[in-house]
């Protein structure tokens, strides 16, 4: 090789190493600029949850009716078992 021909490859490689920054930096700014949009997408749900908040008589109702369902949901199950219970109790009865 010959030095012309050495320094025509050094700046190949010197290109190819700019290009590859260039194309890194690009890259970072995109992905900031996904994070930051997201973050600001993040922030607008936010204040707008907070916009919905219920007041705290609401909020107690609701934890008592939902209280009161499991309850009934308890009360139903229990009065399933009975019922099953009572069954298989009639069934032992007319085995032998």
């Amino acid at each position: 090789m010959t030095t012309t021909d050495k320094a025509n490859e050094a700046k190949l490689k010197l290109a190819h190493i700019i290009w590859m920054i260039l194309i890194a930096v690009i890259g970072a700014s995109l992905a900031l600029g996904a994070i930051k949009n997201q973050q600001t997408t993040n922030t607008k749900q936010i204040k707008q949850q907070e916009l919905t908040k219920v007041g705290k008589d609401v909020f107690q109702m609701h934890q008592e009716q939902q209280l009161q369902q499991t309850k009934d949901t308890k009360d139903t199950m229990i009065r399933g078992f009975d019922r099953i219970d009572e069954s298989l109790k009639e069934i032992q009865k007319k085995l032998p």
